[in-house]
This record gives structure tokens, C-alpha cells and sequence, in this order.
């Protein structure tokens, strides 16, 4: 439960003491892109926008908020640690395990919180906490410090650290545990704040999509990436790897110098022009699908990025896109690739084959955070180079006036919207008004939205005149954002004049690694037949008595000890594609057991889990095998 490591602040000098001490340090150990700097700025800031009271009673003091001249207490006035207990009693279900995560709204004195976490020890728990005012109270409680100080517990608080709230999910949450998650709610929290509920609901609901749509995609792609990936990979060999670009712009001494980011919405066709008076001040990075646009108007970008393999061959058409450095993953289009002479710089997905390989090498790889989008990449991508001010371009990310995209991207006649065709929805845009989109694209715009409000160093200036409203952004139109940001002169071939990122000797490590897949094929083929053997075993000892327990454990440790090595087989990484579904389905299924099932039924499942998966994988090594000519053609 581990966020992006940013550190300031000396926990030794401090203006927190004790339990809020304890409680300061906990939270920015637990989300460490979290400064003490921050809190103790936020906290001699502080504005007091509700009435917060301690109210003394027989058991000790009780927090209540003054609202409207109600007054609501957030624990029991009579007896806090009984109500505590019972609040908590609510997670003795059977429908939960130790695998569920636990998102709780409201933080209160602490007490039913640590209670639930005596109840579910190994569960891990989101506290969200929508109003500082009680957060900067509660913080001098034991019971809040002794939760803070829980590595399965992490404090969320609005107005302090609620941007971290959307990673925080996506670091815990993925198809496996997303529907084990469970939600709670304190009391009064819901009559106080339930606006901010609704807000963090829609920001829950926002990881979920991405993971359903992560999930979808790789199902109906998977196997499509993976051999566009096979004929990258000579490529990516020779070329650039992003992870030379990281922190370029501090290292050039660059740091004030401002990026463009141009995507294809329909607003581009009104401002195009307007680009040519950011040149040599400005970075300028145009997705793929803005390129025509920005050509035909003898606009060249300093760095293009296309990142999907089914981008058509004509949005490259333009001749001079064979000369603009390109930013690439090894799910970009390979067609593509091969129109193009200039620099190539690769990100790796953490999950692939190669990020073995050149590990292997001693070298490191880079996967950019990502909502789905070529320009979601590309404004990550920004901001790993040191850009601190972006402003957005075309970023529209709905249809204004009916309309999806820039006239040249698609061409005229393909840029209109279609009902008949397309479910859309529709969201607030740049003027307060509603305007269409789809679903998709809102799960862009959210993603956006969280980025930005992870990083307090950036700013981002969203000069798409159209479109849906980007939170987080400051508005204003394109010529306002060059007049004011864009005022140095700089080179920005310089910055990207970088040497291939393998030396001759990692390339020749490279190829030999690539020849040796059949032969690693065929160990892993072997690891994989010993352990279904293991399976029968224990399918055959299970529910026969304690006399065969023992044995059945030994081959239970045997399956376990087989299936590290079959994780850390590169080829096992190959052959993720080629199971996607069976894969997903047993993730869906493998941690939902209930506590109360027996041994009997636990043991069962796992076997019949465990077969599932090996059958699949022995599918897949013949698939791979049949493959194999597109692995090997470049590398013979």
C-alpha cells in the first residue's frame, strides 16, 4: 500500500507531538508521495469550516460535529467502545476472507475502525475521511495514531491527501480482489457529508472501469498484441528506451521550459494555427492521430507517440513523418514503425517477456502510467521528462457540435456522430454546459482528473476551447497559455540526440535469449507436467484421513515450490496472452472462498483451480510453438 516516493520534511522537527505525531508519520510512511512538509503547511493553515466538539462523558471524550444547530455525534455518547464493538461485528461474515479489502467512509475517534481491524487482522483497509476539521482532531486520539501506524491501513483525508485516494485503490485493487471489495460507512458520516460520499464513490467506481476494461481488453487483443510485439522487438533492441528521457529536462537544466500536448479532438481544427507561435518555445508532443492535422499546416512536432496496434497506416501518410522522433510501446502498430527513420523510444509493459530479457542484461525498463489513451501515455510520459507545466491541446475528450475528432485525422465525412451506432453519455463541458461522450472517453477524462491531483508540482493548463471539463486544469484559451507560459527560447533536439540504449555485447546477450525460447519452452513444458502430477496427488489424498495429510501438504509445498519456477520462466510471461480468459476467470474465482467452507471443499477447488490453469498453459505452449517463425524471423 505503497504510493510514488517524494520525501520532504524531517520527522524529527516537528510541529505535531504524540499521538499526532505518531499519526503524521504513520500516513506519510504509508503514502510516501506524502510530505510531513505538506501536513504541517496544510495544518498552520487550517480554516475551521465545521464546529468540532469534544464532548466529555462517563466514558471518556466523544467527537461530534455542530451543523445547522444539530448536534451529531460521530460515536456513542453512552458507551463509545460498545458501539465500537458492535459497529464492527458487521465483518464476521462469512462472505468475507482475508483476501477482501475493507473501504471504510469516515474516520471518527478511530475506535470502530480498530475494532474492525482486530475482527480482520489481514484484511486490507481504506479509510476515507471527508473533513479535515474532524481529521485534525481525531489525529490526537491512541486509536487513530495505533491505526496510522497499521501496514494494512491507509488514511485517506479530503483536502489533505485525497488525490492519493485513486492510486491507493490502484495500487491494492485488480481483477483478482476487485469484487471482494466491501464498504462501510460510519454513523452521521452520510447526514454530514453526503455529497463528498458520492465523490468518493465516483472515484472507486473510475478503477473499476479501468480494470474492467484492462480486463476486456486483453481478452480480445491479447493474443493480437502479443505477435505485433514479436515483430518489435528487433526494433526495440536497437532503438531508445523511454527510461533515457526520465528527469532529461532537470538534467538539461530545462526545468522551465513548458510542453504542448496535442491530441485530435474536434476543437484542434480551430486552433491548429495558433501552434506555430509556441515553436522553439515550447515542447511540442502530438499523438498520432493530431498528426495530419499538425503537418498540413507545416507544424513539425518535437515527439510524436502512437501506442496502439491497430492505429490505420493513414494517419502516417504525411512523408515527413518518417522524420519525427517517435515515443512507442510493444503494442504500437509494427506497420507503422517500419515508416519511420527517426528515433524510436520503447516503454515495456510490466508484465512482458522482454522485461525479463533486459533485466537479465542489468538493465532497467519503464512502463508509463496509463488510463487507456495514446494521450493518457503522452501526458505521462511529460511529466517522467520533467515538464511541469503542460498545456493540453485538442484535448476534447467528448463531442462538441456532434463532432469526434479533427477533419484530417479520419478524414472529412468520418468525423460525425452516429446514435445509431454508438452509445454516448453525456458530461459537463469547459462552459457549464452538457455535451456527448462515450464511455470510454470518460474513463480518459477521469484518469486525467487523478493524475494531476497526484502531483503538487503540476500544472496543467487545458487550452482545448471545447469539449468536457478536465478538473484540476486551469482554463484559458491556447494564445493565453503561449503569451504566458511559453517565453523562452530552447532546442528541443538536444534534448532527444541520445545514444541507442543497448550496447553491441547487451544486443548479441539479447539474440541469444531470443533463440533460446524453444529450448525454454520445452523446460517449462516439463515443470508444468511434474506439477499436474502434483495436483493428482493431492487430489488423491484429499478427504483419506490424517495418516495422509502429511504427504498431501508435502505435495502442496511441491505445487507451490513448481509454481515459482513456472512464474519465473520468461516464456510463462509469453504465454499470458494466449490464456487471458481462462487466466481472468480463475483470478475472479481463486480468492473468494468463504471461512466456513471445509478443508475438504478448499482443497478440491484449489486442485481443480490449479488443472484449470496448467491445461491452459500446455494450449498455449502449442499455440507458441506455432508461433515461434514470427519470434525468430528478425532474429535469425
Amino acid at each position: 500500500m505503497r504510493c510514488r516516493y517524494i520525501w520532504s520534511g524531517e520527522k524529527n522537527n516537528m510541529v505535531f507531538h504524540g499521538n499526532a505525531k505518531r499519526t503524521v508519520i504513520g500516513m506519510t510512511d504509508r503514502l510516501t508521495a506524502l510530505s510531513i512538509e505538506k501536513m504541517e503547511q496544510l495544518y498552520s493553515n487550517r480554516t475551521d469550516l465545521y464546529h468540532i466538539i469534544e464532548a466529555d462523558t462517563e466514558q471518556g471524550k466523544v467527537l461530534a460535529v455542530e451543523k445547522n444547530n444539530r448536534f451529531y455525534p460521530l460515536n456513542s455518547c453512552y458507551d463509545a467502545q460498545k458501539a465500537a464493538e458492535e459497529w464492527s461485528e458487521q465483518f464476521e461474515c462469512n462472505d468475507m476472507n482475508d483476501n477482501s479489502v475493507i473501504i471504510v467512509y469516515g474516520l471518527s475517534d478511530g475506535k470502530s475502525i480498530l475494532k474492525l481491524c482486530e475482527k480482520r487482522p489481514a484484511c486490507r483497509v481504506i479509510v476515507y475521511e471527508p473533513c479535515q476539521d474532524i481529521f485534525w482532531k481525531a489525529m490526537e486520539y491512541e486509536e487513530v495514531a495505533e491505526l496510522a501506524e497499521r501496514e494494512n491501513v491507509c488514511l485517506i483525508v479530503k483536502g489533505i491527501c485525497e488525490e492519493y485516494f485513486f492510486h491507493a485503490l490502484q495500487s491494492i485493487l485488480d481483477y483478482s480482489n476487485f469484487q471482494l471489495v466491501v464498504q462501510a460507512v460510519l454513523p452521521n458520516y452520510l447526514q454530514l457529508f453526503r455529497q463528498e460520499y458520492q465523490e468518493m464513490l465516483d472515484v472507486y467506481k473510475s478503477v473499476v472501469e479501468l480494470i474492467i476494461f484492462t480486463r476486456n481488453t486483453m481478452i480480445l487483443r491479447g493474443v493480437e498484441i502479443q505477435h505485433n510485439a514479436y515483430g518489435l522487438a528487433r526494433d526495440m533492441m536497437e532503438s531508445n528506451s523511454i527510461i533515457q528521457l526520465v528527469d532529461i529536462m532537470r538534467t538539461k537544466e530545462m526545468e522551465d521550459i513548458p510542453a504542448i500536448l496535442v491530441a485530435a479532438g474536434p476543437s484542434l481544427d480551430k486552433k491548429v494555427e495558433d501552434l506555430k507561435k509556441a515553436r522553439g518555445k515550447a515542447f511540442l508532443m502530438v499523438v498520432d492521430t493530431a498528426l495530419n492535422t499538425v503537418l498540413e499546416h507545416g507544424i513539425i512536432p518535437d515527439l510524436t507517440m502512437s501506442i496502439d496496434s491497430r492505429k490505420p497506416l493513414n494517419l502516417f501518410k504525411n512523408a515527413q513523418f518518417e522524420n519525427i522522433p517517435i515515443a512507442l510501446s510493444m503494442n504500437s502498430n509494427k506497420e507503422v514503425v517500419k515508416k519511420n527513420h527517426a528515433r524510436h523510444f520503447y516503454e515495456i509493459d510490466e508484465q512482458s517477456y522482454l522485461k525479463r530479457i533486459i533485466e537479465k542484461l542489468g538493465k532497467d525498463t519503464i512502463q508509463l502510467p496509463s488510463g487507456g489513451s495514446v494521450a493518457n501515455n503522452a501526458l505521462s510520459l511529460l511529466y517522467e521528462m520533467g515538464f511541469r507545466t503542460i498545456i493540453l491541446v485538442g484535448q476534447d475528450l467528448a463531442y462538441p457540435g456532434g463532432v469526434e475528432h479533427a477533419e484530417a485525422a479520419y478524414g472529412k465525412g468520418n468525423d460525425k456522430v452516429d446514435t445509431n451506432k454508438k452509445k454516448y453519455i453525456e458530461v459537463e463541458d469547459n462552459f457549464g454546459n452538457m455535451v456527448m461522450t462515450e464511455a470510454n472517453m470518460n474513463i480518459y477524462r477521469k484518469w486525467i482528473e487523478n493524475y494531476i491531483t497526484a502531483y503538487d508540482d503540476l500544472k496543467v493548463i487545458n487550452a482545448t476551447e471545447g469539449g468536457a471539463k478536465i478538473a484540476g486544469t486551469e482554463f484559458i484559451t491556447l494564445s493565453e497559455a503561449i503569451g504566458q507560459y511559453c517565453k523562452k527560447d530552447f532546442d528541443a533536439k538536444q534534448l532527444l540526440d541520445i545514444e541507442a540504449y543497448f550496447t553491441e555485447e547487451e544486443r548479441n546477450q539479447f539474440i541469444c535469449e531470443i533463440k533460446e525460447i524453444p529450448e525454454e519452452m520445452e523446460k517449462l513444458g516439463q515443470l508444468i507436467g511434474d506439477t499436474h502430477k502434483l495436483y493428482r496427488k493431492v487430489d488423491s489424498l484429499n478427504g483419506k484421513g490424517k495418516h495422509n495429510f502429511m504427504q498431501m501438504k508435502k505435495a502442496m509445498d511441491e505445487i507451490a515450490a513448481y509454481n515459482e519456477k513456472i512464474d519465473a520462466s520468461f516464456v510463462s510471461c509469453m504465454l499470458q496472452a494466449y490464456i487471458a480468459q481462462t487466466d481472468y476467470e480463475i483470478q475472479g474465482e481463486l480468492l473468494k472462498y468463504k471461512e466456513n467452507e471445509s478443508t475438504l471443499k478448499l482443497i478440491n477447488d484449489f486442485v481443480e483451480q490449479g488443472q484449470e490453469l496448467l491445461n491452459a498453459y500446455q494450449d498455449a505452449i502449442q499455440q507458441l510453438k506455432e508461433d515461434l517463425p514470427l519470434i525468430m524471423e528478425d532474429f535469425a
